[in-house]
């Protein structure tokens, strides 16, 4: 198949991570595959590098730049004669239904990431776009979620479930495994029976580091082995109002701003237990899957997938609840070293079985199919 996949960018990120999974997996099974990038300079660019998957980038112009967007992927697509047009997510989304009439592709695909999504977090054309997308989802042949409470969460407005299909995130536990724990815990002053527990998500407000960081001190203040890292970045005056609650919570000297890593595998390796607080919109969480597949005990909130991920993996609670999040971190302290090495191998086992990128491709290669017979050659 020819397939061309459309985003904003390969900004870091879970679901621009995941793009660039499916694409060089495509691309190693036989197909043509290409990226189409609104922006230009993510991270994760190079991540496509030698893999035989084309990256174009499209050179948007801000947020109103529609129109010569429109002709330069008309153009594109002109040119590479797609089978398959694949969108990833909402703005992509709604510019792929929009055009669809008039782009030479023959059937089209949404990626839709999130679930029970907060639009009122956010500014007003984040909200318009996801209106948006709601009154233009009929032009998708197929509609991928990667979560089953994400397809529930979009079925109930409207979307159509004839068109719906689940494809879980795949995670390469070739890469995602355990390793050196040592090293990346001393750069960040975390003694070896110290206790390190990380957040690692953007700064985003669906992440919900206030629960974090309220549930760390009430946590540390019962468990003095306890130090917390958040991994990850975001916009300086969130991340300078968290650090005023972490002062606030007294937990400032416990708490480490680790930032961007580009060594994921080893940042996983480092915890003893891995947290998600979000409080919506959480799908399918790459960071608990992939800190699973490094062999660490995860803590979630009851967002997206996070339960049927985990099982009895870990522990869930509430989310926006942080003296259930710190009774979760003192459970999972309080059982021992040995009891979070066997949970933390049930882990491994469960992603390596039920989540693998083999799978997700052979997910993903039936909808296309689908898509395709959805629609007549010659349209």
């Amino acid at each position: 198949m020819n397939i061309l996949m459309l985003a904003r960018s390969l900004n870091r990120g879970g679901a621009e991570r995941q793009l660039v999974n499916l694409a060089t997996g495509l691309a190693t099974r036989g197909h043509e595959v290409s990226v189409a990038l609104f922006y230009e300079g993510g991270e994760l660019e190079r991540g496509l590098g030698g893999s035989g998957v084309s990256m174009i980038h499209l050179n948007k112009h801000g947020r109103y730049d529609f129109v010569s967007l429109a002709i330069r992927l008309r153009s594109l697509c002109r040119k590479l004669g797609p089978d398959i047009l694949h969108t990833w997510m909402v703005d992509p989304n709604v510019a792929g239904s929009l055009l669809k009439s008039v782009l030479p592709v023959r059937s089209l695909v949404w990626d839709v990431r999130a679930s029970n999504m907060d639009t009122a977090a956010y500014g007003w054309f984040p909200r318009l776009m996801f209106l948006a997308s709601s009154r233009l989802v009929c032009a998708a042949d197929v509609i991928v979620t990667n979560s089953e409470a994400g397809s529930r969460f979009h079925a109930a407005r409207g979307y159509p479930t004839t068109k719906m299909r689940t494809i879980s995130n795949g995670i390469d536990t070739s890469v995602f495994q355990p390793g050196d724990t040592a090293t990346l815990r001393e750069s960040w002053g975390a003694a070896r029976d110290d206790l390190l527990v990380g957040l690692i998500a953007r700064l985003d407000p669906m992440k919900d580091h206030p629960t974090f960081i309220r549930a760390a001190a009430i946590a540390a203040r019962q468990q003095a082995r306890f130090r917390f890292v958040l991994v990850g970045d975001g916009p300086e005056d969130y991340r300078a109002e968290l650090a005023a609650l972490a002062e606030k919570e007294g937990v400032t000297s416990q708490l480490l701003w680790a930032g961007t890593h580009d060594n994921m595998p080893a940042v996983h390796s480092a915890l003893d237990i891995s947290c998600s607080a979000s409080a919506w919109g959480e799908g399918f969480s790459n960071s608990l899957a992939e800190s699973m597949a490094c062999g660490v005990p995860c803590v979630a909130t009851d967002v997206g997938d996070a339960r049927r991920m985990i099982e009895d993996c870990g522990w869930i609670v509430p989310p926006g609840e942080p003296s259930a999040l710190a009774h979760a971190l003192l459970e999972a302290s309080g059982v021992g070293d040995q009891a979070r090495k066997t949970m933390g191998a049930r882990a491994m086992a469960r992603i390596r079985d039920n989540f693998s990128v083999e799978a997700m491709l052979d997910s993903y290669e039936a909808a296309y199919a689908d898509a395709l017979s959805k629609r007549s050659p010659g349209h």
